[in-house]
């Protein structure tokens, strides 16, 4: 608080501040001052200001906004907390809804629930000192019981999701086995799924489209009815948070035919000092989030910079700057998903055999694609089994086939859930004749004999009609840039296989999008206005409120 309120825009802040407490006042959050109770602890508070910018993109200031935490690392075990977990939703799953929409022809809403764990009641006599710049100097000492779950508690986010799946569950909705943070609405021919995370939502209708949501920009084309995704904003901040805005950009993430290893990490005092400043692990964090969201063209790049995270040396740093320059050159790349004629599950799985240069462990990738675009990958060192070492080529396919089975049998079972099943196998290209021929019969071979238990997952799965594996021509595998550094010339044509575009080329509605910012009360309004009023809906049927799983790091 003092900090803030010695800045230039001290009375932005302080009014910022203020209507902080007005709202925690409002939501009834604090009990009358009293003396701390005898055997109770009392925990602290920090105020976190923060700027907020245009939604213009121009950098301009839009909102200062302050928010009031609690200190929840004092909270005693037992005593002022027992469960803390709440989940989120899988970024898969948001990215599934987004495509069903891009297929079905569906009108999207953005939900956001204002201070959305002031909603939920607290269980605990947790006790809370008086904030920076609003204690009473009368009685400095005396202290507010916490009614709601205030930010920074232990319990806020267990129990603001429990009051909002009550919420949910008072309207209709039920929440469905594949994730818990998807509800399901199936009565009087209305039906409406929802999906959630924290306190943002994307609630499918026929009016309205959001811009922005988790940080990345949602556009619509008016003539196809295509949605794409792209997170151009947010590689501007990272550019100018690294000091990269003006940087020469590259064609690859990755040098090709250049592999990071340990050694490469610091070995003398002086090489350590010359990383000692360098934000590496933040840079890590800015990727992943990218890698995760919209930009698959990035997870292996930075899947293999994130295993240096512990002794980055100087050329492992330079390996991530030269990423930056990549995303300087294509900030708005991304995802694109449309109707196709057949509505189909595919996916693609591709290994490097013995890659690794400082373990020989082999590399699996794999991508998912629904209407056009992708809504899962991967891209890791292989980890599965006693033996992590792969003994050959046929033997690293198979355990990445294993990978992709499993993700594909919790996408169908997704699917099915909420509405969209699918009518038969699910192809799974794979361009190793070894890896296919094996997943089609039981017989061993001295090459396979030794593939652990685990990996007849995948035979299983195709026995049950689950999936049917294709052996494709290796120019064709769209996931060759998931498991190894390419060309440029290879590498544009395995994103263009694999669904990701430049969005900034496209015809797109560049406005259009509602962002309703909307109270606990008001938001439940708007559910209960869809479940009581909304159309009955042409086939297949759907209404939906999506989102990913993880916060951004910047």
């Amino acid at each position: 608080m003092a900090e803030a309120l010695s800045s230039p825009f001290a009375g932005h802040w302080w009014d910022a501040a203020v209507s902080q407490m007005g709202t925690l006042d409002s939501k009834d959050t604090f009990g009358p001052l009293v003396d701390l109770p005898k055997g109770k602890i009392a925990v602290g508070s920090k105020w976190v200001f923060r700027v907020k910018s245009a939604l213009s993109g121009d950098g301009g200031i839009r909102k200062f906004s302050a928010r009031l935490c609690a200190q929840g690392f004092r909270q005693r075990p037992g005593i002022d907390f027992d469960d803390t977990f709440a989940p989120t939703a899988r970024a898969t799953a948001f990215l599934i809804i987004l495509a069903l929409a891009a297929q079905h022809g569906l009108h999207l809403r953005q939900v956001d629930w204002v201070a959305a764990y002031l909603n939920a009641d607290m269980l605990h006599d947790v006790y809370m000192r008086q904030p920076d710049g609003f204690t009473d100097n009368n009685v400095p000492y005396r202290v507010r019981q916490l009614r709601k779950a205030l930010y920074g508690t232990k319990q806020g986010a267990e129990r603001w999701y429990k009051t909002l799946r009550s919420m949910l569950l008072s309207l209709g909705f039920e929440p469905i086995i594949a994730d818990p943070c998807v509800f399901r609405y199936d009565r009087d021919g209305k039906f409406m799924v929802m999906s959630v995370h924290t306190d943002d939502g994307l609630l499918a209708s026929r009016i309205g489209e959001p811009s922005t949501l988790l940080g990345m920009r949602i556009r619509r084309e008016p003539a196809t009815g295509a949605i794409m995704l792209d997170q151009a904003e947010y590689i501007d901040k990272v550019l100018s948070d690294f000091n990269m805005s003006h940087c020469h950009p590259v064609d690859t993430p990755h040098q090709p035919g250049v592999h990071l290893t340990k050694s490469m990490s610091p070995q003398t005092d002086i090489e350590r000092d010359e990383m000692t400043n360098k934000p590496y692990l933040k840079l890590i964090g800015c990727l992943t989030w990218l890698a995760h969201r919209c930009r698959p063209d990035i997870a292996y790049i930075t899947n293999v910079l994130a295993q240096f995270s512990s002794n980055p040396g100087i050329q492992h740093w330079r390996a991530g700057q030269r990423v930056l320059k990549y995303l300087a050159g294509t900030k708005t790349h991304g995802i694109r998903y449309e109707r196709q004629l057949e509505d189909r599950l595919v996916a693609y799985a591709d290994a490097d055999w013995a890659s690794d240069p400082d373990t020989r462990r082999s590399r699996s990738g794999h991508i998912i694609l629904l209407a056009g675009g992708p809504v899962h990958w991967q891209s890791r060192r292989q980890d599965l089994g006693a033996v992590k070492v792969s003994l050959s080529s046929t033997h690293a396919e198979i355990k990445s086939l294993c990978a992709v089975t499993r993700q594909l049998a919790w996408i169908r079972s997704f699917l099915a859930e909420i509405g969209f099943p699918r009518p038969g196998p699910t192809i799974v290209h794979e361009d190793n004749q070894g890896a296919k021929a094996w997943s089609g019969y039981r017989r061993m071979d001295d090459r396979t004999k030794d593939i652990e238990v685990q990996f007849h997952y995948t035979r299983e799965a195709v026995e049950a009609g689950l999936i049917v594996v294709h052996k494709c021509p290796s120019a064709e595998m769209a996931v060759d840039y998931l498991t190894k550094p390419a060309l440029s010339t290879s590498y544009h044509a395995n994103l263009i296989l694999a669904g990701i575009i430049d969005t900034g080329t496209r015809a797109c509605a560049a406005g259009g999008g509602v962002s309703n910012n909307m109270s606990s009360t008001t938001s439940s309004t708007c559910l209960q206005h869809a479940v009581t009023h909304s159309e009955t809906p042409r086939s297949p049927p759907l209404a939906a409120v999506t989102s990913s799983a993880t916060t951004s790091p910047l």
